[in-house]
């Protein structure tokens, strides 16, 4: 098999069907607020590096700010792009920590008070680590559905 094998998923309603990666299941679901009208802002990414190193990613555009959809994008794009540039798989943090503070400076830089949070997942065989931007959260569960980690909202 040939790596890096990327995906990214930025539809308005979304749910995928459960699909391998890294030895378990991934499945993503999205869809705007129903009590909302404006657009979903959401995009993610699955980045599979080598047999068993990779990393999830969801970014979701801040409602309420102009041009959440595309500051979402932009993390994620910038976040594909660091990584698959970098070429160790050992060390994935340096790429990670690069492309969030590109997006932080583009998204000031642009002036438009864009914003997006972010939750990254790097994945290196069975030692999982995690960064997060804003308020979201990321929640690991075992094979039958019980919680093994859920962090805390800022």
């Amino acid at each position: 098999m040939n790596f890096p094998i990327a995906e990214i998923f930025s539809e308005e309603q979304l749910v995928s069907e459960a699909q391998g990666f890294l030895g378990g299941q991934r499945v993503v679901t999205s869809q705007r607020c129903p009590d909302k009208t404006t657009a979903n802002e959401d995009t993610c990414l699955f980045l599979q590096l080598g047999a068993s190193t990779g990393v999830m990613a969801v970014a979701d555009g801040a409602g309420g700010h102009a041009a959440g959809r595309e500051a979402s994008q932009l993390a994620i794009d910038l976040l594909q792009h660091e990584l698959c540039g970098h070429g160790d798989q050992e060390n994935l943090r340096a790429p990670i920590l690069n492309a969030i503070e590109a997006c932080n400076r583009q998204l000031l830089d642009d002036g438009r008070g864009s914003a997006t949070t972010l939750a990254v997942v790097e994945m290196q065989r069975n030692v999982m680590r995690h960064y997060l931007v804003g308020d979201s959260s990321i929640i690991l569960t075992g094979q039958r559905g019980a919680v093994r980690l859920q962090t805390v909202p800022q």
